[in-house]
């Protein structure tokens, strides 16, 4: 067996190696809840986004000015030439 000096350090050593260990697990799952995050924000934003776009191309398929449907749907009169 370990003398006792070189148990205490064996012991020390692995104590500290746990602590990294549960260090990396907390990161690893604080990432991935942040990604989780920002990729459920992003998603939401791109519907949104493809809403207003919809509600766009039949305000201005039924006749709509485009002055009007930009500040119905908060469109841009570039964006709106796009939708076109």
């Amino acid at each position: 067996g370990f003398s006792r000096e070189k148990r205490t350090k064996y012991d020390a050593d692995m104590i500290t190696e746990r602590d990294y260990q549960n260090i990396l697990a907390t990161a690893r799952e604080q990432g991935l809840a942040e990604g989780e995050a920002r990729g459920i924000e992003r998603g939401r934003a791109a519907g949104l986004a493809e809403g207003k776009a919809e509600v766009a191309r039949k305000l201005l398929a039924s006749g709509m000015p485009e002055a009007q449907v930009a500040e119905f749907t908060g469109l841009t009169a570039e964006q709106l030439e796009e939708l076109k």
